[in-house]
């Protein structure tokens, strides 16, 4: 197998063990890392890019990789169909713990929030300049009382039929009318 089908394997061996929520361990200590750009230097930026992990804090362990995983073992479907990419990911383990995760396809962002082992969704235009809790945008423009939960089958069927509406309401040019309407 060549270099480049190699790497091919490799991402999706990596893509496989996070949405199962295997633990990730470097199969190289880092102290008997070669100078430059290796295999594991490759595999960590691919999984920062593509799933938000970074593989320092998953070998430390915590809140980070737990609400990842959770995230993406109900939304990757979603996010693959819809080819979303990780942005953004910040955790902060005072205070019980928070993280923050944006991720956006070409037309839609979303960010999930879990602060204190509460989490919540919100969603919002691709350049990341407003964010509206998915609750409410559910509530005044479809009708629909969804349940709290982020992670619910409910809240991710609702990403999904509505995926197409959602674009329109938050593109440049209904951006401005979406938000007056959600006041």
């Amino acid at each position: 197998m060549n270099t480049a089908k190699r790497w091919i394997a490799n991402k999706k061996f990596l893509d496989r063990a996070v949405s199962r929520g295997d633990e990730l361990i470097p199969a190289t200590k880092k102290v008997n890392m070669k100078e430059g750009y290796t295999y594991y230097h490759a595999e960590r930026s691919y999984l920062k890019r593509r799933h938000g992990i970074d593989l320092e804090q998953v070998i430390k362990g915590g809140v980070m990789f737990e609400f990842y995983r959770e995230i993406y073992e109900r939304y990757g479907t979603f996010f693959q169909e819809n080819s979303f990419e990780v942005l953004y990911f910040e955790q902060d383990n005072r205070n019980f713990g928070s993280s923050v995760l944006e991720v956006c396809s070409s037309e839609l962002g979303l960010r999930f929030i879990c602060d204190r082992g509460l989490s919540s969704v919100q969603v919002g235009s691709c350049a990341g300049d407003c964010w509206v809790d998915v609750l409410k945008v559910a509530r005044v423009f479809f009708g629909v009382t969804l349940a709290s939960s982020t992670l619910s089958p409910e809240t991710v069927s609702f990403f999904q039929t509505n995926y197409i509406k959602l674009v329109g309401m938050f593109s440049r040019t209904e951006l401005k009318t979406t938000m007056q309407r959600l006041g």
